[in-house]
């Protein structure tokens, strides 16, 4: 007979017959270590009861021999083991799920990319570019105050030797720290200002 693996049984079973003898076996080892009772009838015609308690549960058996029938093998379900297994595999998910969520915004890190390259010396510089397949997030420092929001400027096509890139101003949308950006893009420039007094700062992706 098996029992559940790692469950615990002393080595004194209520038998209701002298006749009948039971063994301990193990098998396995660590978390898969499984405890067998080895049962012995020493006579033909008996017909009694057999009780085994462990740490877990009772198991209440009748005990009937025969010089012809015989089971040579008894395992149990549990049920609640199952379920047990179950709720440990949800909530083990749930964590996972959890652990790679980003807390403000609700967005799970296996879904986003931050695959960007960020250069550029100014205050306002970005702290992390990431893109969800669908929109470029830009998420600024904490500091940044509203009136140094920047313009972002996606490069459509970028310039040689003798000419300048061909770029493109595209609308925002501000949640907090984050510049939110309906798109991707291989290359852009947030600036602010002009001339001398100009900050800019390059966005490359890949």
């Amino acid at each position: 007979m098996s029992l559940c693996s790692q469950e615990r049984t002393s080595t004194i079973f209520d038998v209701g017959d002298p006749r009948v003898t039971v063994s301990p076996s193990i098998t396995g080892s660590g978390a898969a270590q499984q405890l067998h009772l080895i049962i012995k009838p020493l006579d033909v015609g008996l017909d009694t009861s057999l009780v085994v308690t462990t740490d877990r549960r009772t198991y209440r058996m009748r005990v009937k021999t025969s010089r012809t029938k015989f089971m040579p093998y008894v395992s149990f379900t549990y049920p609640e083991d199952a379920q047990a297994k179950w709720d440990a595999i949800r909530t083990r998910e749930a964590k996972q799920l959890r652990d790679n969520t980003i807390p403000q915004t609700g967005e799970y890190l296996g879904n986003l990319d931050f695959n960007y390259k960020i250069s550029g010396s100014a205050g306002w510089k970005p702290v992390r570019v990431y893109n969800d397949g669908v929109k470029t997030i830009i998420q600024f420092p904490k500091t940044i105050s509203s009136g140094e929001t920047p313009i972002l400027l996606v490069v459509r096509k970028e310039g040689g030797l003798f000419s300048k890139d061909e770029t493109q101003q595209v609308n925002l949308r501000t949640q907090g720290d984050r510049t939110i950006v309906d798109g991707l893009f291989d290359k852009a420039y947030l600036v602010i200002g002009v001339g001398s007094s100009q900050e800019k700062v390059t966005i490359t992706r890949g």
